[in-house]
């Protein structure tokens, strides 16, 4: 359902943009401000679904010895479930900075920061998502996906050292 959302709200974003109305509506801005905590509302949602079912593993499951353990494939072990909260409130925390620093480089006209920002919640958003499957399916996190993760943050920051970069070429008009 979450996935749905997210993609609706994308095919709207699309649709719309190139209409006047539209054009400086900051419409790109709020879906980017509201898809990561849809993202994160689902990842909440599917560790309460499964958290009475864990371990998956069946022949684990009815062992007294694992009982409340969840496998954790990159460690190759059974550890406390309750550590996958860790990344749950690690996002919450991660997407409310983000969300003061937009504000605050909203308020000061800081277009490139706000742009960043925007960037960062999305990769952070999605990511957090997609790790947050692989966790509670108990399977390895790739070295890709992180690699990916990486390899988006720093073309984000070069984007933003870009737009910022052009922001200060441009002259400044007195009032």
């Amino acid at each position: 359902l979450i996935l749905l959302a997210v993609g609706f709200q994308n095919f709207i974003c699309i649709k719309y943009k190139t209409e006047k109305k539209y054009t400086d509506s900051g419409l790109f801005h709020r879906l980017s401000r509201l898809i990561p905590w849809l993202l994160t509302a689902g990842g909440i949602w599917m560790i309460a679904e499964i958290w009475n079912r864990l371990p998956s593993d069946e022949t684990k499951y009815y062992d007294p010895e694992y009982a409340g353990l969840a496998y954790f494939e990159n460690f190759d072990k059974f550890m406390d479930k309750h550590l996958l909260l860790i990344p749950h409130a690690l996002i919450i925390v991660i997407l409310a900075v983000l969300e003061i620093i937009v504000i605050k480089a909203g308020k000061k006209n800081n277009a490139p920061l706000v742009s960043l920002t925007d960037r960062f919640k999305m990769i952070a958003g999605l990511f957090f998502f997609w790790w947050n499957m692989t966790l509670e399916s108990e399977t390895a996190v790739g070295i890709i996906s992180v690699c990916i993760f990486a390899a988006l943050c720093i073309v984000s920051i070069i984007l933003y050292i870009r737009d910022k970069r052009k922001v200060n070429a441009q002259p400044k008009i007195e009032q």
